[in-house]
């Protein structure tokens, strides 16, 4: 009987102390999100600044890609309409 109560006291002892290292990592992550939350409001205009650069950046270059691969389309297309032409006829 003795032994069951040790290991019961040693279970609880253990709960405690999970518990306990629980509470501090929540405390850590609070007192980290604390004081770091000024810097990330710092940051903020210059991410915004980032994103709004790489978009225009992958519009610009989709527009050129578009720009450039239209006109060969277009002169392909005049080569390649007869023998389409011909061989939908036949």
């Amino acid at each position: 009987m003795l032994t069951l109560m040790t290991l019961f006291g040693l279970m609880i002892v253990g709960a405690i102390c999970v518990a306990a290292l629980v509470m501090a990592m929540v405390v850590f992550k609070v007192a980290i999100h604390a004081i770091f939350w000024p810097f990330k409001l710092l940051l903020l205009p210059f991410i915004l600044m980032a994103v709004v650069i790489k978009v225009v950046l992958v519009i610009t270059l989709l527009t050129v890609i578009a720009a450039v691969l239209i006109p060969i389309a277009i002169v392909v297309l005049m080569f390649a309409a007869p023998f389409i032409l011909f061989g939908a006829l036949t």
